[in-house]
């Protein structure tokens, strides 16, 4: 009688057991889960200012292009190289008003997962030295 009551001992030990198993495995699913997610924010947010920064150094370069903006044409930047789905930037040179600096508007895209931010800004360009 005696080692009946000690198998079911160890039967109820050993389903406590795959319970408190399975529980730990739901927790550890979800945290990784939810780094997953800040993961895929951060590379897009990245490649985002990788995009604007690139973006603007093209303008820096092309700046004696720069057209009034009802003339403004927009140029689309090669994103293949950032090996980041769905990257996409678009720059439009504005020329100077009678004083003021040469702008350039600026729209970049990313996509990851089911983050797809798109940005557009617009800066002035330090004047040639």
């Amino acid at each position: 009688m005696n080692a009946t009551r000690r198998k079911g001992y160890m039967s109820l030990l050993a389903i406590a057991a795959v319970a408190l198993a399975g529980i730990a495995l739901f927790i550890l699913g979800e945290s990784s889960t939810s780094l997953m997610m800040d993961a895929d924010r951060a590379h897009v947010e990245a490649a985002s200012r990788n995009l604007a920064a690139s973006a603007l150094a093209w303008a820096q370069l092309h700046r004696s292009e720069a057209r009034p903006a009802a003339d403004a044409r927009e140029v689309r930047l090669d994103a293949s190289p950032l090996n980041a789905a769905g990257a996409a930037a678009a720059v439009k040179l504005l020329s100077a008003d009678d004083e003021g600096p040469v702008r350039a508007q600026i729209a970049t895209q990313c996509r990851r997962g089911r983050f797809a931010p798109r940005r557009t800004a617009t800066y002035a360009l330090p004047p040639v030295p």
